[in-house]
């Protein structure tokens, strides 16, 4: 039988382990589409009460995923399926059991010595095993990050019922958190993705946990950050972002340590001054900002060797000064410039 667990198992076993790791993986960097997902998916609703088999076809989805090829013939009905499972309510509840924790333990399934395979693979899925769970749903959320890097499937994911949220729900969830931060912020990139992320209360969700995360993980918080910055374009979702009480005072606090750090992540910094440069066009964010003393912090990315986060920081400035200020605001567009190009200068020298 094509889906014997004797031959299904080693097989999905051995293309894991040579491709988990994009960097030495055949698979990745073979710009040939694979076979259809849809049948690898079908594994996982006959073998779904066995754990390993469970673990791998959903590994297996997220390396398949990796390539834009494959991305761009899945279809719908695959990524509801991937939803339904996460959505499951022995699944949901296990998994928002575990909301804002921090799972301590490795998430990598390690075979245990003296196991046999055929031990392995018959090993029984405990829906009550919180390590279980996770491991499948850090798989399938990262499966739903990559198929969002391709826009007919961040409309699929808008249409899908519950998808929003779902991922929402699953931002709680640390073990989670970079992976479905990263299929929102593809989703936020779209009129419809913002919407849609608003209407299911998602500001909230995200503000707070861009509030309590560890400013120092840049790495972490690169989506969540991204996300918010692409929904802050927004005017109407910036206010309601600059009511969420804590959000403008921690996004301000971050860009002035990101200032005075030696090592920044460059696409991170440039995410949070691109979200302070959108807020400073709501009028009450923009006077908190003025007050603040980001103002300082702005004008140091001026001189900073990063074209997109120099001109985040003159909009940001330009909108603090308000429109109604010539000549004074042309004379500072000038000063602007030169500060710029000043930067941008002391950028090419450092390669001479």
């Amino acid at each position: 039988s094509p889906y014997d667990i004797n031959v299904v198992g080693p097989s999905l076993r051995e293309f894991v382990k040579t491709n988990l790791d994009p960097r030495h993986s055949v698979n990745y960097t073979s710009m040939e589409r694979d076979e259809p997902i849809e049948p690898i998916l079908e594994l996982f609703v006959i073998y779904k009460k066995k754990y390993f088999i469970s673990l791998l076809v959903m590994r297996v989805l997220k390396i398949l995923s990796r390539k834009k090829v494959n991305r761009e013939h899945l279809t719908i009905d695959t990524l509801q399926k991937v939803i339904s499972y996460l959505r499951d309510d022995k699944i949901l509840t296990q998994i928002c059991y575990q909301r804002l924790k921090t799972f301590k333990d490795n998430l990598l399934f390690e075979e245990e010595e003296g196991k046999e395979q055929e031990e392995i693979l018959e090993m029984e899925f405990n829906p009550h095993d919180v390590k279980q769970v996770l491991q499948i749903a850090e798989e399938a959320s990262n499966f739903l990050l990559n198929v969002c890097y391709t826009s007919t499937n961040v409309y699929h994911m808008i249409n899908i019922p519950h998808a929003i949220d779902l991922l929402l729900n699953l931002m709680h969830v640390s073990a989670l958190q970079n992976a479905v931060a990263g299929a929102i912020q593809s989703i936020c990139y779209v009129k419809r993705g913002k919407a849609a992320v608003r209407k299911a209360a998602g500001i909230p969700v995200l503000c707070n946990v861009f509030c309590v995360m560890d400013k120092h993980n840049q790495i972490k918080g690169l989506r969540i950050i991204g996300a918010l910055h692409n929904l802050s374009t927004d005017l109407e979702t910036a206010a309601e972002m600059r009511d969420q009480e804590k959000f403008v005072p921690a996004l301000l606090q971050s860009l002035n340590a990101l200032v005075d750090m030696e090592e920044v992540h460059v696409d991170y910094l440039a995410s949070v001054a691109g979200c302070v440069q959108n807020m400073s066009r709501d009028d009450q964010a923009r006077a908190m900002i003025k007050e603040s003393n980001a103002v300082g912090s702005l004008i140091q990315l001026l001189v900073r060797p990063h074209a997109f986060t120099q001109k985040c920081a003159a909009g940001a400035l330009l909108n603090i000064l308000g429109p109604d200020t010539e000549p004074a605001r042309t004379h500072f567009k000038q000063l602007l410039a030169n500060c710029i190009a000043s930067g941008q200068i002391q950028d090419a020298l450092s390669f001479v």
